[in-house]
């Protein structure tokens, strides 16, 4: 404004003021112009500091509110940590109250348990004595079962043997109704009555007798041996006349023992290893439906057997 009167009353003056008046004026007015550009460029810094700090208010709000979100959830997690905090203290409250009795629990729980494994220790133990003992018990099992199958392959043997002896000495009766079979460890020699006697007679032929008197020789290499003679007749009833023979029961025994007599009078068979038995009619061979099958029955049979005193010891 004070420039704006200046400038008005610049031609008014320049009449009525001297040079050194003008002059001075002038500068004065070169100066206001320098001052204004001094306040013009001032004002411009203003308005750029203004502006930036309007823009950082801006940015201030932004953060303010950023803030403050966070600051809301910092809240709320502040909130359920204090919650939990108490959860945590009441926990730790019951579990100082209840700790005792926890203690004498977990105590008798393990005491209990202690006293279990101790049993099953024993148990175990004893199990093992056990076992022990049954595997001793099972290596003398085996040591006997080898020795009884030594034993018994030595008697198969030992009777294979004595089946080829009497085979060979008793050859030239074969086809005279004597037959010699092995099975189940024994041997069985068969002869027909047509080899030893007549029809309802125990009187031993002379045929016979010598081939009792030659499986008598045989037999006497062998004393470890029992020997049961065995009289079978057919089912036909024995209707003899003699005297002291009432039936076949009769009949059977009686032939039987006549074959111990030729068999007793060999010195050295002995004589506990001899037995004579009747079978009657109940042992058949062979069907008494034909004659042939009768004559077949008709027999004395010798079933000679091992000792089996050490098979018996052995099992039991």
């Amino acid at each position: 404004m004070r420039i704006v009167k200046l400038c008005l009353l610049f031609p008014l003056l320049y009449s009525c003021v001297s040079s050194k008046a003008y002059e001075h004026l002038k500068n004065e007015k070169n100066k206001l112009k320098v001052e204004r550009g001094s306040l013009t460029k001032q004002l411009q810094d203003l308005e750029t500091v203004k502006n930036a700090l309007e823009n950082d208010l801006e940015k201030s709000k932004s953060k303010v509110k950023i803030l403050s979100v966070e600051n809301a959830n910092q809240e709320q997690d502040i909130v359920a940590l204090k919650r939990n905090l108490k959860a945590l203290e009441e926990s730790h409250k019951f579990l100082d109250q209840n700790r005792s009795s926890a203690i004498v629990s977990i105590t008798r729980k393990n005491k209990a348990l202690l006293q279990m494994i101790e049993k099953k220790e024993q148990a175990l133990r004893a199990e093992s004595i056990r076992l022990e003992k049954l595997n001793k018990e099972i290596s003398i099992g085996e040591k006997k079962i080898n020795d009884l199958k030594v034993l018994l392959n030595k008697r198969e043997n030992e009777m294979s043997r004595l089946k080829k002896s009497l085979s060979d000495a008793l050859l030239s009766y074969k086809d005279k109704g004597l037959s010699i079979e092995q099975k189940s460890g024994k041997l069985y020699v068969s002869m027909e009555n047509k080899l030893l006697f007549k029809s309802g007679s125990w009187d031993i032929e002379v045929a016979g007798r010598s081939a009792i008197v030659k499986l008598g020789k045989v037999l006497a290499r062998s004393p470890n041996i029992s020997i049961l003679i065995e009289g079978h007749t057919d089912n036909v009833a024995y209707i003899g006349k003699k005297k002291g023979i009432n039936g076949n029961w009769d009949l059977s025994t009686k032939r039987a023992v006549e074959v111990v007599k030729i068999l007793e009078k060999n010195k050295d068979i002995s004589l506990k290893n001899l037995t004579a038995a009747g079978r009657s009619e109940y042992d058949p061979v062979a069907s008494n439906e034909s004659p042939e099958g009768k004559a077949k029955n008709r027999r004395i049979e010798i079933i000679i057997a091992p000792n089996i005193d050490k098979i018996l010891s052995l099992v039991e």
